[in-house]
């Protein structure tokens, strides 16, 4: 089962992308983002395991240093992939890919098995919106999917380390970035 380190959304932009996971699935394209404990997010590093307690320790002293920044969902996209993903795509900013580079040179200490399409210089700022799309039904989740007025005007405000699997998702740890509203969980 895969973990992560994922940064999470507002409210505003979590609601936006939800209503479009769930015309998705009312519309029988892809029901396969409505996984129960699964938020809204932008995946930073992905592996395979992870020593959660051993990144949550350095994760939680590196986020007292970050705010929450502007995000901006500005394209719908497809990876070119047998797994048919649709994404709404993320504007690269200097300061998105300054917290990758920090958060992924933590995430290396702890990980095993880490994904490489994650890692720094060949990561792909994207927020998924279905997995598993045939052929077919791409064309008609791209035009639900700009059902979403884009660009999508977006504030990061925590990280989650997640583990994923067929059945939910369950959130290991999530701290806000310094000055957000939201609390700290430990799980």
């Amino acid at each position: 089962m895969p973990v992560g380190v994922v940064l999470t959304f507002d409210g505003t932009t979590e609601t936006t992308i939800r209503r479009t996971w769930e015309a998705l699935a009312e519309a029988g394209v892809s029901s396969s983002m409505l996984v129960e404990g699964l938020r809204p997010h932008l995946s930073l590093c992905v592996c395979d395991k992870l020593d959660v307690k051993g990144l949550q320790d350095e994760l939680s002293s590196y986020m007292t240093t970050i705010s929450p920044f502007p995000l901006l969902l500005s394209s719908i996209g497809i990876f070119p992939t047998e797994e048919g993903i649709l994404f709404f795509g993320v504007t690269v900013t200097k300061e998105l890919l300054s917290l990758h580079a920090a958060v992924h040179r933590l995430f290396e200490e702890h990980a095993k098995k880490p994904w490489p399409h994650y890692c720094p210089g060949f990561w792909a700022p994207h927020c998924t919106l279905a997995v598993g799309l045939s052929p077919s039904k791409i064309t008609k989740a791209v035009s639900i999917s700009r059902g979403a007025s884009l660009p999508i005007h977006a504030q990061a405000e925590a990280l989650e380390i997640i583990k994923v699997s067929r059945v939910g998702c369950e959130t290991l740890f999530s701290h806000t970035l310094a000055g957000s509203k939201r609390g700290t969980i430990n799980a």
